[in-house]
């Protein structure tokens, strides 16, 4: 009787001592899991500030590009419209001019 008594005690402690095991290896494996997750959802959070952060510069490059295109668009409008403002008032005084000269030679062959 006395060595059933022992050896139940004896399985009696390794059950306890397996259950244990399987413990530690859940716990374990719940730190690992928890572990993963935390990476994942770092990873995931950089990704998106890197996403966000290349849009914003693609952003700011198409807004210097567009204000480029609007500063060489502006300076051709007002280069061509002075130039042609200076070719109308340069062929107004050439004309006048030869208007003049046009009536001061019909003046002097009236009075001969």
């Amino acid at each position: 009787m006395g060595e059933d008594k022992i050896s139940s005690h004896h399985t009696h402690t390794e059950r306890e001592r397996e259950r244990e095991r399987e413990r530690e290896r859940g716990g374990r494996q719940t730190r690992t899991e928890t572990l993963v997750v935390v990476v994942v959802v770092v990873v995931v959070v950089v990704v998106v500030a890197v996403v966000a952060a290349a849009a914003a510069v693609v952003l700011v490059a198409v807004a210097a590009a567009a204000a480029v295109v609007v500063v060489v668009v502006v300076v051709v409008v007002v280069r061509s419209s002075s130039s042609s403002s200076s070719s109308r008032s340069s062929s107004s005084s050439s004309s006048s001019s030869s208007s003049s000269s046009s009536s001061s030679s019909s003046s002097r062959s009236n009075s001969k």
